[in-house]
């Protein structure tokens, strides 16, 4: 009687571990710097960025009317600085441009991006 009764122990504990291992897991995924909970100072960078992202795709139109190009990042007049931790790419061609605005030191990886159409987007990596 006593191996049956060690036998269902040891089924127990093996089907026990793999559900508290899931949660480790979960508790593990870093919190996103942006969206719900956001505190206060990633707002204000979030906000920041967004304006640095109009910023370029006003001057990018204006350097399209005025020169008949579009322009890197170097060539855009009134642009600010993307705040600390937000990374800015663009990429030009004669048929337009593509940009993002990525914030390099959130977990999520969250960003503005846009191109000649001047509609912004939002994103952040899958998960």
């Amino acid at each position: 009687m006593n191996k049956v009764h060690i036998g269902v122990l040891v089924i127990s504990a093996f089907t026990i571990l793999p559900l508290s291992g899931s949660q480790v897991i979960d508790a593990q995924q870093p919190a996103c710097l942006h969206g719900t909970g956001e505190s206060t100072a990633q707002q204000a960078r979030r906000q920041q960025a967004l304006r640095t992202t109009r910023q370029i795709n006003s001057a990018q139109a204006v350097a399209q009317q005025r020169t008949g190009a579009y322009q890197s990042l170097t060539g855009l007049a009134d642009v600010s600085a993307a705040p600390d931790g937000f990374v800015t790419h663009v990429a030009v061609d004669s048929n337009g441009y593509s940009f993002s605005v990525k914030d390099s030191t959130d977990p999520c990886h969250f960003a503005f991006f846009s191109d000649q159409e001047g509609v912004i987007f939002t994103g952040e990596a899958l998960r």
